[in-house]
């Protein structure tokens, strides 16, 4: 498809609107391939507004259910759009290790305002309920095993004493 715009890329100009319908709105006559549109009630998490590059860079290194990796190239700040559905809630943004907020962009996709001299750009599926379910999880085995060599333990002295 020569009009798909591939799995993430760089913006120009990043235009703020008041709520989701006037979002909805300004996506009949941008260009959404050099401007994006974000909520103003996500300004904030837009450090540097981007400059523009030329030469900047961001490719699709992999991509798997919980980890999404781009090789990103700039010497400038950058916004970079990425084709996935915009979701607050697990998915972390990390440029080179260090975390970034995901803003939401042109009503349904995801943003994320890249530093100058990034090179690596991931997003990792971390909700806090898998690690509050996974540590559940351990502390309940360990209790089970431990009552477990309890008993076992128990049963062994008790037949001691018997045979004693």
């Amino acid at each position: 498809n020569p009009g798909a715009y591939g799995p993430a890329w760089f913006v120009k100009h990043i235009d703020y609107v008041k709520d989701a319908a006037a979002e909805m709105n300004a996506l009949n006559t941008t260009n959404v391939k050099d401007t994006a549109i974000v909520q103003e009630s996500f300004k904030a998490s837009v450090a540097i507004a981007p400059k523009f590059d030329s030469a900047a860079s961001i490719k699709l290194e992999n991509y798997d259910n919980d980890v999404i990796s781009y090789a990103v190239n700039t010497t400038t700040p950058q916004f970079a759009v990425l084709s996935e559905i915009y979701y607050s809630r697990g998915w972390n943004a990390y440029a080179d290790g260090k975390q970034l907020p995901i803003v939401k962009t042109d009503y349904v996709l995801r943003g994320v305002a890249v530093p100058a001299g990034t090179k690596k750009l991931e997003l990792k599926f971390e909700p806090a309920s898998y690690k509050i379910g996974s540590m559940t999880t351990s502390i309940t085995s360990i209790l089970i095993l431990l009552g477990l060599l309890a008993g076992i333990y128990m049963e062994f002295f008790r037949k001691k004493k018997t045979i004693s």
